[in-house]
């Protein structure tokens, strides 16, 4: 019964901070001249575009990866819903930013682009630097998740080793003058914008000698050819626009600590804010329950 409870709390949180209950009124009102693109990825990026394609108006086209399993029901008019792999990219993940990249590109001026980002979003958007080959991407990936690094730093280093990170889909999507805003689900310590799935759609500063030292100081040996694209990776400045978001990790416990409250149970809120390996945090977790208890 306890572990019922624990999943329907946990469920609670997940709708709390969903794209069902954040985004419809929130996005852009009226008809652009030209299209509506819908560009998205993260683990809630599907459910995301089926919300958002219920509540724009004309012309309508897109794509969005999520994670394998997290797609929804029916087929989304107009919107490609990509299943990639998570937390290191697969093939399918190459794809999706290829095909993202490509509508990207396409709009125009008389054209609105509608980015939906979620956590998830770093490993499932994956379009390496010129220079870097994918398979030395996924290795990477893959040995700074089992390193313990923090997920600032894993997406520092991620966004230096990418074509779309750190505000670059945006510099492409917006280079002809298209009509941008993004919509963000954080899953992030702080909220910052620019951490969320990495930033695709959100600038951040250059700094490609701080990620090859971050990838030496977690055991990675970083080549010349590497370092050499890293350092070449410059992206363009990506055009200011609205920056929306629409739910936070705090979203989804107040939802947990009203729905708890309101059931008897004596709420201790740790807050949104842990930091450090989620194996530790779990023992910590139960540290302070068997306390309680004794």
């Amino acid at each position: 019964m306890l572990r019922q409870t624990m999943t329907d709390y946990f469920l609670a949180a997940v709708e709390a901070a969903g794209a069902a209950a954040t985004l419809p009124g929130r996005l852009p009102r009226g008809v652009p001249l030209g299209r509506t693109f819908v560009l998205g990825c993260g683990k809630a990026a599907a459910e995301m575009a089926r919300v958002a394609r219920g509540e724009l108006a004309g012309a309508v086209s897109g794509c969005v990866v999520t994670r394998h399993g997290h797609g929804v029901a029916d087929a989304i008019p107009g919107i490609e819903v990509i299943e990639a792999g998570h937390p290191v990219p697969d093939a399918a993940a190459r794809e999706a930013a290829q095909a993202i990249m490509a509508l990207a590109a396409q709009a125009g001026p008389d054209d609105r682009v509608v980015f939906l980002i979620s956590g998830g979003g770093s490993a499932l958007l994956c379009a390496p630097a010129a220079g870097l080959d994918f398979a030395e991407k996924q290795a990477m990936t893959g040995h700074l998740i089992r390193s313990g690094a923090p997920i600032e730093h894993i997406n520092l280093v991620r966004r230096h080793l990418s074509r779309v990170k750190g505000g670059r889909l945006a510099a492409l999507a917006g280079a002809r003058g298209a009509e941008l805003y993004t919509y963000l689900i954080s899953d992030v310590v702080g909220d910052d914008p620019a951490l969320v799935a990495s930033g695709p759609t959100i600038a951040a500063p250059f700094e490609p000698e701080a990620a090859i030292a971050l990838l030496g100081q977690y055991g990675w040996v970083t080549s010349e050819a590497t370092q050499a694209a890293i350092r070449a990776n410059r992206p363009c400045a990506a055009q200011p626009h609205p920056v929306v978001t629409l739910a936070t990790n705090r979203d989804a416990l107040d939802a947990v600590h009203r729905r708890a409250s309101a059931e008897g149970w004596n709420v201790i809120d740790l807050g949104a804010d842990l930091r450090g390996e989620a194996s530790d945090a779990g023992h910590d977790h139960a540290a302070r329950a068997r306390e309680l208890i004794a």
